[in-house]
């Protein structure tokens, strides 16, 4: 109430309403609409976890705005591979390594992946393929 630069960072779609009174009790206000746009999350389609340092590890474009996420990922034999709760793409992504049943530790093979991506937060599963170039 008393800045001159408020900071929102509603969850939901919000309209604000402020209201300013000057020293002869003036006032004006006005509205600002904040839209939350609540599924901007884009997993990139491949990546190439090679070791050279370049897109050696899978890519969700913000995922951080849902970290209550669970990513799973599945071979083309619909046996899962990779299951991660609240995975980050700075903090232990996925490198092409399986860490479920028979993969677990191991590199998986080259190849196409489908992925289920639940953002945790109620919004529809995100879910398509991706592919691990070696």
């Amino acid at each position: 109430a008393n800045t001159f630069t408020p900071v929102a960072k509603p969850g939901t779609t919000t309209n604000y309403t402020l209201t300013v009174v000057d020293v002869n009790s003036c006032t004006s206000t006005d509205n600002v609409l904040i839209t939350v746009i609540p599924y901007c999350v884009k997993p990139m389609n491949a990546f190439t976890p090679n070791g050279d340092g370049n897109n050696d590890t899978w890519f969700i474009l913000g995922i951080e705005g849902h970290p209550n996420n669970l990513v799973k990922v599945f071979n083309r034999s619909g046996l899962q591979v990779y299951q991660k709760s609240g995975y980050e793409n700075t903090l232990a992504p996925w490198d092409g390594r399986g860490n479920t049943g028979q993969f677990a530790g191991k590199l998986v093979e080259m190849g196409t992946y489908f992925y289920i991506l639940d953002p945790g937060d109620g919004l529809k599963n995100l879910e398509g393929y991706l592919v691990i170039i070696r």
